[in-house]
């Protein structure tokens, strides 16, 4: 019995253990998915909405913790809308504010603006006026001036004839078309009284609604000191242009007496006339080189007219300019030698250097700048030198002279002024040396600039444009063009091609030079210029219109023929003539070019 009571004890304890152990194993299985509910849940009272339940249950559990996300999801959309209308109405807080500052400084800029400011409709006239609008105008108040129109404030026609009226609207319409319209305008205040302004339209679109905003300034007094400078400015030039006359004119008519006197002192000093003493000779001798002084000071004077006038003809060639600076600098060398100087040359060496200039001028002023420095150089030496740049070549003649004070330098160049001579002997210059160089240079499109320091010396540095070959032509042109402008006559430009055979292809360049040859033979004026290039020739005919040329053509093509049969080549080359003249059927270079080369 006993034992049978002991079994029963035993079974229910073990049906205990097991009851127990499953009903925790449950606990466990039910109790932990809950528990991560109750984290997920502070978690997202804590703000963070990205978080997410990981259940796996397969049961009722699980499709709680699908819901609890999707209701996460739905919450993050809707704190994420609320954050972006907490945005948009920040973002619309601050455009507002910053539209209330703009307009508040538009009202001001246009209640305060010196200039007259006004609003119109293209069709409808005006809606508002400034202070500065009202005032101008002369109204009572703005809505005197918005009562009135624009024609109402003009006089009936522009100073260009046109009915103000209509030449209104047509500024209005260019400036809605184009969002922006300047000019002047004749306006009429309401008393009658004209002033002259300017006008600037303005395109605006308020609420889909085109405006036009009209600022208009009050010129009349600025117009009338400029109306005044220019009748200045004409009167000085008639002034200036006066006293180039009168200069050219007496240079003249000094001219003629001067010679005669210094060829009768010659002829006394040479004894033609008779026998005559040492202290006549002097005296002669004296009264002869005061003679040179004044011829060259005359020279000078017609120089600075001419150049100013614009009546210098320059005569262009190409020119060994290292060439022509040794030859200079050879004429000098006596001088410096009498004081004491050293005269030096520095070239680059090689086989000279060409540029396309007028020698006569150049020499003029290599002249005048060698001759200055030796002037003013007591101890030392004179430099020439020339340095080679990309497009130009740069010259300098430095010396180690009294140098120029660095207030004198920016007038070193005006005419009449000399700097740096103390009191005493030697001969006293014009003080156009310089003006008449730098007035040379700049015809030959170069550019001159002066360095210096007192007592130690001064150079002057020059430019002036390389010469290239194929832009020879250009040159030429151009001062042609400019002086048949300035003469107001005719000028031709002849092109001449060849087209040729393969049999001459070779040689054609030693024929170049014979054809070069022909044609310069058919050129009887020496103002008329041939120009070679490897399969055509420039012929530049001045003062010659197109009859004329014509005639210079058919000797050219004759006697070109005449060669050719010489040579048995008249069946191997062909002859092609253009010819353009200016002003009737080319203004410039580019067009005469283009007429002449039947393009």
């Amino acid at each position: 019995m006993l034992k049978l009571i002991f079994g029963f004890i035993l079974m229910a304890l073990i049906i205990l253990a097991i009851v127990i152990s499953i009903g925790s194993f449950l606990g466990l299985i039910l109790v932990k998915p809950i528990l991560k509910l109750r984290d997920a849940t502070e978690k997202v009272a804590l703000g963070n909405l990205d978080y997410k339940v990981e259940i796996k249950t397969n049961d009722e559990i699980e499709e709680l913790a699908g819901s609890f996300n999707l209701m996460l999801d739905s919450l993050k959309g809707t704190f994420t809308t609320i954050d972006k209308l907490n945005n948009e109405i920040a973002l619309r807080k601050k455009t507002e504010e910053n539209l209330n500052k703009s307009e508040e400084r538009y009202r001001l800029l246009f209640s305060e603006s010196r200039d007259a400011v006004m609003l119109l409709l293209p069709d409808n006239g005006f809606l508002s006026g400034n202070p500065a609008a009202i005032e101008i105008f002369g109204c009572r108040d703005e809505e005197d001036f918005k009562s009135r129109s624009p024609a109402d404030l003009s006089p009936e026609f522009q100073p260009d004839g046109s009915r103000s009226s209509d030449k209104a609207r047509e500024m209005i319409m260019l400036a809605v078309e184009k969002g922006s319209n300047l000019f002047e305008w004749t306006h009429r205040r309401v008393d009658g009284r004209e002033f002259i302004a300017t006008v600037l339209l303005s395109r605006l679109r308020i609420s889909g609604e085109t405006l036009l905003q009209a600022n208009v300034r009050d010129i009349t007094e600025r117009k009338r000191i400029l109306e005044e400078l220019r009748q200045k400015n004409i009167a000085l030039e008639k002034l200036d242009q006066l006293k180039n006359d009168f200069i050219s004119v007496v240079s003249h008519e000094l001219r003629t007496p001067l010679s005669i006197t210094k060829e009768g002192i010659s002829l006394v000093l040479d004894g033609v006339a008779g026998s005559i003493n040492l202290k006549q000779s002097k005296v002669l001798t004296t009264s002869k080189d005061n003679i040179d002084r004044l011829a060259r000071i005359i020279n000078s004077l017609l120089d600075i007219s001419k150049i100013e006038s614009g009546r210098v003809e320059l005569r262009k060639k190409v020119v060994d300019i290292e060439v022509l600076i040794k030859t200079i600098v050879a004429s000098f060398q006596i001088m410096a030698r009498e004081k004491g100087l050293e005269l030096r040359v520095n070239l680059p060496k090689g086989q000279g250097l060409n540029l396309y200039v007028d020698e006569d001028r150049m020499i003029q002023v290599f002249t005048n700048l060698i001759g200055n420095s030796l002037k003013f150089t007591e101890k030392g030496h004179v430099d020439v030198s020339l340095e080679q740049r990309e497009n130009e070549v740069e010259f300098t003649i430095g010396d180690t002279g009294i140098g120029i004070a660095a207030e004198d330098l920016p007038k070193v160049f005006t005419k009449f002024l000399q700097f740096g001579r103390s009191p005493g002997g030697g001969e006293k210059g014009t003080g156009l040396g310089l003006s008449i160089a730098k007035g040379l240079i700049e015809l030959h499109r170069g550019k001159i600039r002066v360095e210096s320091e007192l007592d130690k010396g001064t150079k002057f540095i020059f430019t002036l444009p390389k010469y290239h070959e194929n832009e020879n032509a250009r040159e030429h042109i151009e001062d042609a063009v400019e002086a048949a402008f300035k003469s107001n006559t005719h000028l031709t430009l002849a092109v001449v091609t060849f087209s040729y055979s393969d049999k001459i292809k070779d040689t054609y360049d030693g024929l170049a030079e014979d054809l070069f040859k022909t044609i310069k033979a058919q050129l009887y004026r020496g103002k008329d210029l041939v120009l070679k290039y490897p399969r055509e020739f420039f012929i530049i005919m001045r003062d010659s219109d197109k009859n004329s040329a014509l005639v210079v053509q058919g000797r050219i093509e004759q006697a070109l023929r005449s060669y050719f049969e010489t040579v048995n080549l008249s069946k191997d080359i062909k002859i092609n003539f253009g010819l353009a003249v200016y002003p009737e059927e080319a203004s410039n270079y580019q067009e005469l070019v283009n007429k002449a080369r039947l393009v």
